[in-house]
C-alpha cells in the first residue's frame, strides 16, 4: 500500500480538525476572491483620498470647534495616530480649507468627493467577499451616499477615540497603558463591526460580522501598538534610497497592510457565516469546496433575468464503453422508480425554497413601491395645503391696498402647485404600476411543468 504524501497528510489532518481548517479555508477564500487585488485597489484610492478628507475633517472640526483649539489638536491628534511616524508628517502637510462662505462650502463639497474614492473601493471589495451578484449591489448614488454615511460614523469613532485617548492619560503607570490599549480595542472592535455591517448590501447580521470584527480590531490594535517599529523600519530602509519619496513609501505601506487586515476580517465572516471549510488542499473536493464555487460564480449575475448554474463533473466517463450483455448495444439503463421519486422530490423541494425567496423578494419590492407612492401622495398633499395658505395670504394682501407683496406670495403658492401636483401624478402612477408575484406565479407553473417531464422520463 502506497504511503500518503506529506499534502495528503497534512489535507486529512486540517480536515478533522477545525482549528487548523478553518484558518486555512480562510486564507484559501482569501486567495480565490482576489483580495489581495481588493487591498491593493483600496490602498490605492484610500491613498488619494486620505488627503481631501483630512482637509475636510481639519475644516469642520476648525468651524464646529472655533472656540476651542485644544480640543481641535485632540481630534487631529486622534485621526492622525492611526498612522504611527509619518502621523506628524502627514500634519505638517495638510491644512483646512479657508475662504468665504461660499467658497467654503464648495472647498468642502469638492473635497469630500475626492475623498469618498477609499470608502466606496472597500464597498466594492465588501460586496465580492461576501460574493453579492453585481446586479443586487448599489448605484452611484446610493454608494454614494452609503460612504458618506461611512465617512460620518468614521468621525464618530475620532471623537471617541480622543475621549478614551484623554480619559487614559488621566490614569499614569501601566495601569494607564493598559486602560488605553483595552479602550482602544473595544473602539476598534466596535468600528469593524459597523464597517463589516454596513458597507455590502449582503443580509447578514451583526452576530454575523463579529468574529470578523474582534479579530480585525485585535489585529489592528497589535499593529498600531508596533506600528512604530513597522513604518518606521519601512521609512528608514527607504529613504537611503527614495529620499523625501519614503514617507509615501511607508504610507502606502501601511494603508495596504490595514486593507488586507479588513479583508482577512470580512473573510472569517463569510467562511464562518456559510461553512465553507474544511476546503480541499489537493485531494478530492468537499462540499465546503463546492458551496464555495457556487457562491463565487454567483456574483457574476449581472442582470434580473439572468441564471447562473455550476456543475460538477463526479468522474465518470459517459463516452466509456460498457460491460457485460449490453455494451455495444447502444442502449442505457432506465432508474428506477425509486430513484426518479426521489430525484423529483429533492429537485421540488429545492424549487420550493426558491420559489419562497423568489414570493418574499417580490413581496417585499411591491410594499417598499407603495410605501414610496403613498409617500409622494402625503408630500404632495402638504404642499397642496401650503399652496392653499399662501393663495389665501396673497388674496388678503390684494385686497388689503394692493401691496406689493401680493404678488410674491402668489409666484411662491404657484410653485407649490406646480410640485404638489407632480407628486399626487407620480404618487398615482407609481401606484398603478405596483406589481406583485406575478413571476412567481409564472414560475411555480414552470415547475409544474418541470416535475411533469422528470417523472414521465
Amino acid at each position: 500500500m502506497e504511503a500518503p504524501s506529506p499534502l495528503r497528510r497534512v489535507d486529512a489532518f486540517q480536515r478533522a480538525h477545525t482549528w487548523a481548517g478553518f484558518p486555512l479555508a480562510v486564507a484559501k477564500r482569501y486567495g480565490e476572491a482576489g483580495a489581495g487585488s481588493l487591498a491593493a485597489t483600496i490602498a490605492y484610492y484610500g491613498f488619494f483620498s486620505l488627503f481631501p478628507l483630512l482637509m475636510v475633517f481639519t475644516s469642520v472640526v476648525g468651524i464646529v470647534l472655533r472656540d476651542r483649539p485644544d480640543l481641535q489638536d485632540e481630534l487631529v491628534d486622534s485621526a492622525l495616530s492611526q498612522f504611527p511616524v509619518i502621523g506628524t508628517e502627514i500634519e505638517g502637510n495638510v491644512g483646512s480649507i479657508d475662504g468665504s462662505g461660499l467658497a467654503l462650502a464648495v472647498g468642502i463639497v469638492l473635497s469630500l468627493w475626492a475623498g469618498l474614492g477609499g470608502v466606496r473601493a472597500a464597498q466594492a471589495a465588501m460586496d465580492t467577499v461576501w460574493d453579492v451578484p453585481r446586479s443586487d449591489r448599489r448605484g452611484t448614488p446610493a454608494s454614494v451616499a452609503m460612504a458618506l454615511v461611512m465617512l460620518a460614523v468614521l468621525g464618530a469613532f475620532i471623537l471617541g477615540g480622543a475621549m478614551l485617548a484623554g480619559a487614559a492619560s488621566a490614569v499614569s503607570g501601566a495601569v494607564g497603558v493598559v486602560a488605553s490599549l483595552a479602550a482602544s480595542a473595544l473602539l476598534n472592535v466596535a468600528m469593524f463591526a459597523v464597517a463589516y455591517r454596513v458597507l455590502t448590501v449582503a443580509q447578514i447580521r451583526w452576530r454575523d460580522v463579529a468574529p470578523g470584527a474582534i479579530v480585525a480590531g485585535l489585529g489592528w490594535t497589535a499593529l498600531l501598538a508596533a506600528g512604530g517599529w513597522i513604518v518606521a523600519d519601512r521609512v528608514q530602509s527607504s529613504s537611503d534610497v527614495y529620499g523625501t519619496f519614503a514617507l509615501v513609501i511607508g504610507l502606502l505601506a501601511w494603508i495596504y497592510l490595514g486593507a488586507q487586515l479588513t479583508l482577512y476580517g470580512a473573510e472569517v465572516n463569510v467562511v464562518r457565516k456559510h461553512h465553507l471549510w474544511p476546503r480541499s488542499l489537493g485531494g478530492d473536493r468537499t462540499e465546503s469546496d463546492e458551496r464555495a464555487l457556487r457562491r463565487s460564480a454567483g456574483q457574476e449575475v449581472r442582470r434580473e433575468d439572468e441564471i447562473v448554474s455550476v456543475g460538477f463533473d463526479n468522474g465518470a466517463d459517459p463516452g466509456a464503453e460498457g460491460t457485460g450483455p449490453s455494451a455495444g448495444t447502444g442502449t442505457t439503463e432506465r432508474r428506477s422508480i425509486a430513484e426518479i421519486a426521489r430525484s423529483v422530490i429533492e429537485g421540488v423541494t429545492e424549487l420550493f425554497r426558491q420559489e419562497v425567496a423568489l414570493a418574499k423578494i417580490e413581496a417585499t419590492e411591491a410594499v417598499a413601491e407603495r410605501a414610496k407612492a403613498i409617500g409622494m401622495l402625503a408630500v404632495g398633499a402638504v404642499l397642496a395645503l401650503f399652496a392653499l395658505g399662501f393663495l389665501a395670504a396673497a388674496g388678503a394682501a390684494a385686497l388689503d391696498l394692493v401691496l406689493p407683496t401680493w404678488a410674491s406670495l402668489a409666484i411662491v403658492a404657484g410653485v407649490f402647485i406646480v410640485l404638489g401636483a407632480g407628486l399626487v401624478l407620480a404618487g398615482r402612477a407609481s401606484l398603478r404600476s405596483a406589481g406583485g408575484v406575478e413571476q412567481t406565479q409564472e414560475t411555480v407553473k414552470e415547475d409544474v411543468r418541470w416535475a411533469k417531464q422528470q417523472i414521465a422520463k
